[in-house]
C-alpha cells in the first residue's frame, strides 16, 4: 500500500458544525460516516482551490437548564484567504446535505478530535498514521458505545480495511513555518491586542486586573514579541491594517471578531462603545457591518 506524505493545513481556527453525538456516530460504520461527511468539503475545495482538512470530534454540552448531553463535531481546517463566498458554499453544502447539523461557528480546533481526510488536488485522501511496532498503517475512528461513559470511543482501523473508502492514503508530514508566516501571526496578535485594549479602556477598567484578558494575551508572549511597547505595537497594527485584509481568510477574520466579542463581555453588559470598537476592527479587516452582525447573532 502506497502512503503519500503531505503537510496538513496548520490553521488553529476551524469552521465547526455540531450534531447530536449518537446520531452522528451510531448511524453506521466509520467508513459510512466518512463517505457522508468528507464529501461535504468537495464544493468548497473545487471553488477555492484550497487544501481542506476534515476532522471529527465530540464534546460535553451543558444547556441553560444545566442538563448535559454529548455533541459530535464536524470541522474543516484550511490555510489561506478563503472568501465569504467560500464559507457560504461550505455552509450550504453541510446544512443541505446532512440535516443533523446546526449552523457553524468559527472556533479553535477541538481538543477531542481526529483527522479523517484531506482534500487536495481535486480529490479526498484518507489520513492514516503508522504503528511503529507492527509497521502497519491505521486510520483513527470515533465509535459510539452506550455501555461506556463517555460513550464515544477512540479506535483504530487498519488502513487497508474494506470498510474504509478507496481513497489515496496520506500521512502528515513536517509543516513549514516561514518567516512570512511568523510575521502574519505577529500582525494578527498585535491587531487583536490593540482592539482588545481599546474595548477595555472604553470600559474604564485597568487591563492588569483582567484574568480572562491575560489568558487570551499571555503577558510573557506579549513581552517576548515586544508588543507591550506602544510604539512597536502600533507599528505592527499599521502593518496589519495594510496586509491582513488580503492575506487572512474570512474565517480568520471572523475568529478575530469572535475573540473581541468575548472581550466585550468580560467587563459585563455589552454597550454601544463595545460595538463601535468591534465594528471598527472588522472594517479594518475589510468586513461589512452586515457580515459582523450576522456572525455576532450566532454567538450571542
Amino acid at each position: 500500500m502506497q502512503v503519500l506524505t503531505a503537510s496538513l493545513p496548520a490553521n488553529p481556527n476551524c469552521v465547526l458544525f455540531t450534531a447530536d453525538a449518537e446520531t452522528l456516530f451510531a448511524s453506521g460504520t466509520h467508513g459510512d460516516l466518512l463517505s457522508k461527511t468528507v464529501v461535504l468539503a468537495a464544493p468548497m475545495h473545487s471553488q477555492s482551490g484550497l487544501p481542506i482538512l476534515v476532522g471529527l470530534g465530540w464534546r460535553l454540552f451543558r444547556d441553560r437548564k444545566n442538563q448535559e448531553s454529548y455533541v459530535g463535531t464536524l470541522f474543516f481546517v484550511f490555510d489561506g484567504p478563503a472568501t465569504a463566498d467560500d464559507l457560504d458554499q461550505l455552509e450550504r453544502c453541510v446544512l443541505d446535505s446532512a440535516g443533523c447539523f446546526g449552523e457553524p461557528s468559527i472556533e479553535r480546533v477541538p481538543s477531542n478530535a481526529i483527522w479523517t481526510a484531506l482534500w487536495a488536488g481535486g480529490r479526498p485522501h484518507l489520513v492514516v498514521e503508522p504503528d511503529p511496532d507492527s509497521k502497519r498503517w491505521f486510520a483513527r475512528a470515533l465509535l459510539w458505545d452506550s455501555r461506556f461513559e463517555p460513550p464515544i470511543m477512540l479506535s483504530a482501523i487498519e488502513a487497508e480495511s474494506d470498510d474504509l473508502p478507496a481513497w489515496p492514503r496520506v500521512t502528515p508530514g513536517p509543516v513549514t513555518y516561514s518567516a512570512a508566516d511568523e510575521e502574519i501571526e505577529q500582525m494578527r496578535l498585535a491587531f487583536a491586542l490593540h482592539h482588545a485594549l481599546r474595548i477595555l479602556y472604553n470600559a474604564g477598567k485597568p487591563t492588569a486586573d483582567h484574568t480572562y484578558f491575560n489568558e487570551l494575551f499571555p503577558p510573557d508572549l506579549i513581552e517576548r514579541l515586544r508588543l507591550h511597547q506602544p510604539a512597536r505595537r502600533m507599528a505592527k497594527v499599521d502593518e496589519a491594517r495594510r496586509f491582513l485584509p488580503r492575506v487572512l481568510g474570512q474565517h480568520d477574520k471572523l475568529a478575530i471578531v469572535g475573540l473581541l466579542f468575548s472581550v466585550c463581555f468580560s467587563d459585563g453588559p455589552l454597550d454601544a462603545d463595545h460595538l463601535r470598537a468591534l465594528r471598527d476592527a472588522a472594517h479594518e479587516l475589510g468586513m461589512t457591518n452586515e457580515q459582523v452582525m450576522q456572525y455576532v447573532k450566532r454567538i450571542w
